[in-house]
């Protein structure tokens, strides 16, 4: 018997445009992380996203959980740290350096803010959306030219900055990641899908 979660997007990075991102130490090129796994087997687990690199390997992973996957600690942060207002999603995400974290989505203020923090309890970001006008020029410069943005936003923590952007491009679905310099860190194809995890 198997559990089925249905995917909100899976993604794979698209060749040609930028190196595929590290795969974490250790083995885990081909295997959702025992942190994510067990998110998604969680009873209140809703979806789940899984990232490809260009070789098919697993390079990041979430569950999208409930409140209750969340340790109370993580939300007296996002109180302290993006303010009071409505949660709107909860994840378990395991990230291409081996960063292990909790986030909550949350409205504050009509604008949809994201908390991300690992597991000892320090900042790995904050993402927050950003205007066109907002955007540095070089980064505005180095997006496709046939790429249309449907969301923007700007990720910032420790030692971290990229711009995010995800829209069309010639028709597709794709989830881009910027620096400040403009460089392309990450260019994603999604997907619809569906994910059966063996119980």
């Amino acid at each position: 018997m198997s559990r089925t979660i249905a995917i909100l997007g899976l993604s794979f990075m698209l060749g040609g445009c930028c190196q595929p991102a590290r795969v974490p130490p250790g083995d885990n090129s081909a295997v959702v992380p025992a942190f994510v796994l067990e998110g998604m087997r969680a009873p209140g687990a809703s979806r789940a996203k899984v990232y490809l690199d260009t070789q098919g390997r697993v390079i990041k992973s979430a569950a999208y959980v409930t409140k209750a996957e969340i340790p109370e600690w993580v939300h007296k942060l996002a109180d302290e740290k993006i303010g009071a207002g409505e949660d709107t999603e909860y994840e378990l995400e395991h990230y291409p350096d081996g960063d292990q974290v909790y986030e909550i989505a949350r409205k504050v203020e009509g604008q949809e803010i994201e908390l991300s923090v690992k597991l000892d309890k320090t900042l790995k970001y904050i993402e927050k959306p950003i205007a066109e006008q907002d955007i540095p020029p070089a980064v505005k410069s180095a997006l496709p030219t046939d790429f249309t943005a449907e969301s923007m936003g700007v990720k910032e923590g420790p030692g971290l900055k990229q711009y995010i952007f995800r829209g069309k491009q010639a028709g597709l679905a794709v989830h881009l990641i910027l620096d400040p310099a403009g460089k392309l860190l990450g260019n994603f194809r999604v997907l619809p899908g569906r994910l059966e995890i063996a119980r």
